[in-house]
């Protein structure tokens, strides 16, 4: 094994090998029962692995989403349209897009319930549309606007082309989905389109509800995800996270005399609830254990002791 993969390793791609070794294992395991999950190659494979960086979908931004919602033309992106709502709402991949029939959408009146039966890890998942609020697109009117125009046909998959203000008998393919992030990128004139691919709708709802506060439970259930590791790779690249965690730790160094403002809620009202209690005692005779009233002070330091903690203010 440790030949035949340093001989792949000189052409092929680290994520191409771990592809080789899954199917290689797969294969062994129902033929010949065998397991080739060898220390040592793993090991060489970990290897390859390093210093490699996957190519990775780019994201839209919430505002983007709403310029192209509200600015694109519905005569010649209307279709585009839905696929995004859909796409974004649902953290949908190409196929789960592709297979959607006009049965696993109810029409609830202030609400969209969609279902997906199948997907690539085989877990059923359900997503809710709402309609907008303020001054944002109302997602459902853009729904509705599509399957008025949708022809009656047999099939019952939901998306079908749609050209020049009209649909026509003909299934979207799934290649004419995974291009649509591009042509949305195209249309906002964003750097680099060519990187918006079919993955990004499902990666823009993972970054948008990292960012939104999301843990990595919701993500899984959401998005269908199994891995932990997937999940937790757009909670650690959240920029808010690490913006509110910049936030709670920074503390300002340069004037110390003025309360920080950078500090968490429950560390400034545990502070002030210890200063209160200081002025008390020491203004108020009775509340004092040396019976002694402290007047003035101009330089004080309290040494304070919670739980074996012991901080110095």
């Amino acid at each position: 094994m440790l030949g035949y993969f340093s001989i792949l390793a000189n052409t092929l791609k680290a994520s191409t090998l771990w592809s080789k070794y899954s199917m290689l294992r797969t294969m062994l395991q129902i033929k010949e029962n065998i397991d080739i999950k060898y220390p040592k190659l793993i090991t060489f494979l970990k290897r390859q692995n390093q210093g490699y960086k996957p190519n990775k979908a780019k994201t839209f931004s919430r505002e983007e989403l709403n310029k192209f919602l509200l600015e694109a033309p519905d005569n010649n992106y209307l279709l585009m349209k839905v696929l995004l709502i859909f796409g974004i709402s649902g953290a949908c991949r190409c196929d789960e897009l592709l297979k959607m029939a006009t049965t696993d959408i109810e029409d609830k009146g202030s609400i969209l319930i969609v279902n997906i039966p199948n997907s690539k890890t085989n877990i059923q998942r359900t997503f809710v549309i709402n309609a907008s609020l303020g001054n944002g697109p109302n997602y459902i009117d853009i729904y509705r606007k599509y399957i008025s125009l949708r022809p009656k046909i047999d099939q019952t998959r939901l998306f079908v082309c749609y050209r020049a203000g009209k649909c026509i008998n003909q299934m979207v393919g799934k290649n004419t989905i995974a291009k649509i992030p591009t042509k949305i990128a195209e249309f906002l004139k964003l750097h680099n389109a060519i990187n918006y691919t079919g993955h990004s709708f499902r990666r823009t709802l993972a970054s948008l509800l990292a960012n939104s506060g999301g843990d990595i439970l919701t993500l899984k259930q959401h998005g269908g995800w199994k891995s932990t590791n997937i999940a937790e790779g757009y909670v650690q690249q959240s920029l808010a996270k690490k913006q509110k965690i910049m936030g709670v730790t920074k503390v300002n160094e340069t004037d110390c005399n003025q309360p920080s403002t950078s500090i968490s809620e429950g560390y400034q009202l545990y502070n002030n609830i210890v200063s209160e209690n200081i002025t008390k005692t020491a203004l108020d005779p009775a509340l004092s254990s040396s019976g002694n009233q402290i007047t003035t002070a101009q330089i004080c330091t309290f040494n304070i002791t919670i739980n074996n903690y012991s901080s110095r203010n």
